[in-house]
């Protein structure tokens, strides 16, 4: 075929070496070489930063995510966020992949700041206090999340557009933990507080819920655990728990500590929570707070590229 008038012939060794190039200038972009031996703090610029390693098994990642048409439309972010957490198992990080897209259909979660609004608006109502708290930690440099679960009404996500609500609701918290891969790769903490729990018309389904919560939010989303902290269980409470651990990946389940106590440790996150007028107005800074953290997120999503 000929040429278009005008038109500037490339030879293709040279195509090569731009495209060579590029590479080259992506990967110098996003990989440290460096480590700093001290927690990373919240705005600093390395915390989008990879290891050489990491950055090398994403792109592999990319490439075998190119020729599945459901995965295909993953952003970069994401599909790092896969492979920081799956850490070079290319079939357990496309069956994640495919798992995460099914969830997003399944619950209607349109992945958006205005979804997440939106979610969390539907998730306080039919859960108030439910949610505790959300916050970063600079002494090493690990997210915090907390929820009550003594409002875990499961009676309240007793129709499909409450349970979407509900898992949605979960989805963007993940997403508020991950929104760098510093936060991906460090893994959350998430604490339970059981305090206070009456198991009074409690039944099997409360422990099917709890499953299909286990499943849904561990097992299809990317997510890195540090710690999965349960406060202030009693007997009932840690034999429950440790049935549902089983439900958690693999590497996960060794994190799940039980036998913690609430207000132990001057430093517990979770005392912050009593110096606000009360719950409607924590409830309202906490919601506050998580949005900001997916909106940071979703920037940090459109502006990375492999």
């Amino acid at each position: 075929m000929a040429a278009e008038e005008g038109a500037v012939l490339v030879p293709p060794e040279l195509d090569m070496a731009a495209a060579v190039d590029e590479n080259n200038n992506r990967a110098s972009m996003n990989v440290l070489l460096e480590w700093p031996e001290e927690p990373l703090a919240q705005n600093d610029s390395r915390r989008m930063k990879l290891t050489p390693d990491e950055y090398r098994w994403a792109r592999h990642l990319k490439e075998a995510m190119a020729n599945l048409p459901e995965l295909d439309t993953l952003s970069d972010f994401m599909i790092t966020q896969f492979a920081i957490v799956e850490e070079g198992n290319l079939q357990a990080a496309i069956h994640r992949a495919f798992n995460f897209q099914n969830l997003r259909r399944e619950f209607d979660i349109l992945d958006t700041c205005a979804d997440a609004k939106r979610r969390f608006s539907e998730l306080v109502e039919i859960m108030p206090g439910h949610l505790l708290h959300f916050g970063f930690s600079p002494l090493d440099g690990n997210y915090v999340f907390a929820v009550d679960m003594t409002k875990l009404d499961t009676r309240a996500a007793d129709s499909m557009e409450k349970l979407r609500s509900f898992m949605a609701g979960a989805f963007y918290a993940h997403h508020a933990i991950s929104p760098d891969f510093a936060a991906i790769r460090q893994g959350a903490i998430i604490c339970l507080d059981w305090g206070g729990y009456s198991f009074k018309g409690t039944n099997l389904p409360d422990y099917k819920f709890l499953k299909m919560m286990f499943e849904h939010n561990f097992g299809s989303y990317p997510l890195q655990l540090n710690e999965i902290e349960i406060f202030n269980a009693g007997v009932v409470v840690s034999t429950l728990m440790s049935m549902v651990r089983r439900f958690l990946p693999e590497q996960h389940q060794s994190k799940m500590k039980l036998g913690c106590q609430l207000g132990k440790q001057s430093n517990d996150p979770l005392d912050k929570m009593f110096l606000v007028p009360s719950v409607e107005a924590a409830t309202c800074r906490l919601v506050e707070v998580l949005l900001a953290s997916i909106q940071q997120r979703y920037i940090n999503e459109c502006t990375f590229r492999l």
